[in-house]
């Protein structure tokens, strides 16, 4: 077992080591803007595999939440492919966690092994840098 920072240990990988690169991380104002920026998203897509995804599970407004959006078009900024899934909610401005991937190639599933996640189509966001 590692432990440190997280950003810090998978700078210190090889490229292409891993099939999945799983970000889950949480401080009280939400998720660390080092794992959401630019620079971090281009190091994750050097650690993955030629197959590989990353998932991002983050939190925020059921509607236009602008953050959201932000990590959502930095990360189609730097992965081919992209999706947004989200818990449904009755109002627009509940928080909902939210599952965002990138990957090398187009993301497939289906929606009985979603655990009652949505598909959703983020606005325009802009672009996190470091």
């Amino acid at each position: 077992m590692l432990i440190g920072d997280g950003r810090e240990l998978l700078g210190q990988e090889p490229a292409a080591t891993y099939d999945y690169i799983i970000i889950d991380a949480f401080t009280a104002t939400g998720t660390p803007e080092q794992f959401i920026s630019s620079d971090f998203f281009a190091m994750v897509k050097d650690k993955l595999d030629s197959d590989g995804a990353v998932i991002l599970n983050v939190f925020g407004r059921a509607g236009n939440d602008r953050l959201v959006n932000a990590i959502y078009t930095t990360l189609q900024a730097q992965f081919a492919y992209t999706r947004a899934f989200a818990l449904p909610t009755e109002t627009a401005d509940e928080v909902q966690n939210r599952i965002l991937m990138g990957s090398h190639h187009p993301i497939e599933f289906q929606v009985c092994h979603m655990a009652g996640f949505v598909e959703q189509e983020p606005e325009e966001g802009y672009i996190i840098v470091d």
